[in-house]
């Protein structure tokens, strides 16, 4: 969410020469001019009252880019609501109490607040029409900008042959249960031995220690502990050489928004294997092979029948690089400009 809104800005200051503040809790070192720190240094408590406080004695547009905004915030037409996602509303089992605490806010939050804004932003049309179904908005209030990645123009010359790469197969994934990170390695045990043998499944996402036990305990009991590597936090660049040096992606999820490790792996040339839940086919095109993410044996035969054709393989990737071209920051930006001249007139 950081990243899109720094890009969302960072259009309307190039394009219209719009010098954006950014507004942030108390104590919360920043020493960039652009960035101004205030308030309460508790995150809910500064949303529901400094920043109150401020917006009522601010004037000029305000964007809310992380899907809440004060309760009690007035209506108008100069504020804008970046609700990325409501996945929060299933209420997904997780051990985190970080995140419990935040599904709890946002659950209560959201239905209210998102009612006092004219102009909603959201990533997909999966999205806009979860937003319209659950929360009941109005679909001329909500406009789809997705995500973006930065592509050269050269950029599908830049990613090793699959040949060239590792025998590796590589998730991004996260705690809570509609990632369906842990699917994942039932799935690898019951790979056959040929490729269970060759190949490593290098995790990353799984922060919560008493999670990572778990899992731990899991690839254990299945015999698969000495093909897993579950990694710690990583660089931007680590993530990149971890695309560029595996030879297939797996992307699980039973329900994203957007799904940006998706775009990732089209841009790095990473084979994709995806789930066909939610907006993920509306992102991935073809550029992915899909299966049901409730169906352990469906993620099986994907992985082998993708890991036996390798000529499939290749077209897929080529696929791949046309569809993530939708998702450039040329195409992110035209999207924003539209926005600009049509709908909001700031």
């Amino acid at each position: 969410m950081g990243k899109y809104i720094n890009s969302f800005v960072q259009v309307l200051n190039n394009k219209y020469n719009y010098k954006p503040l950014g507004l942030l809790k108390k104590d919360n070192l920043c020493n960039n001019e652009d960035y101004f720190s205030f308030g309460f240094a508790n995150y809910i408590a500064w949303e529901q009252l400094s920043l109150l406080k401020y917006r009522n004695q601010s004037k000029g547009p305000m964007i809310f880019p992380y899907n809440t905004a004060p309760l009690f915030l007035k209506e108008s037409p100069d504020n804008i609501l970046i609700l990325h996602d409501v996945i929060f509303l299933n209420r997904s089992p997780t051990k985190s109490l970080k995140q419990k605490i935040g599904q709890l806010y946002r659950s209560f939050i959201v239905p209210v607040i998102v009612h006092k804004f004219q102009h909603i932003i959201t990533v997909s049309e999966y999205s806009k029409n979860q937003i319209i179904q659950r929360l009941k908005v109005s679909p001329e209030k909500i406009d789809v900008i997705p995500n973006s990645v930065s592509l050269t123009d050269n950029f599908e010359n830049e990613n090793p042959d699959f040949e060239d790469r590792d025998n590796v197969i590589f998730h991004i994934g996260g705690e809570p249960d509609y990632k369906n990170s842990k699917m994942l390695l039932y799935a690898f045990a019951g790979l056959p031995i040929s490729i269970k043998e060759n190949y490593r499944l290098k995790m990353i996402g799984i922060r919560d220690l008493k999670t990572l036990n778990e899992y731990r305990t899991i690839a254990e009991q299945l015999n698969i502990i000495d093909n897993i590597i579950f990694l710690d936090y990583q660089t931007d660049l680590e993530i990149k050489e971890l695309y560029q040096n595996s030879k297939l992606f797996i992307f699980p999820s039973k329900e994203e928004g957007f799904g940006i490790p998706i775009i990732e792996a089209m841009k790095y040339g990473c084979s994709l294997i995806c789930s066909n839940a939610s907006c993920l086919p509306e992102i991935a095109g073809e550029g992915a092979v899909y299966f049901d993410p409730n169906d352990q044996i469906s993620l099986i035969n994907a992985i082998t029948s993708t890991l036996d054709d390798k000529k499939a393989i290749e077209t897929r990737i080529l696929q791949g690089y046309e569809q993530v071209k939708k998702y450039s920051f040329e195409a992110f930006e035209q999207k924003i400009i539209f926005w600009y001249k049509n709908r909001f007139k700031l």
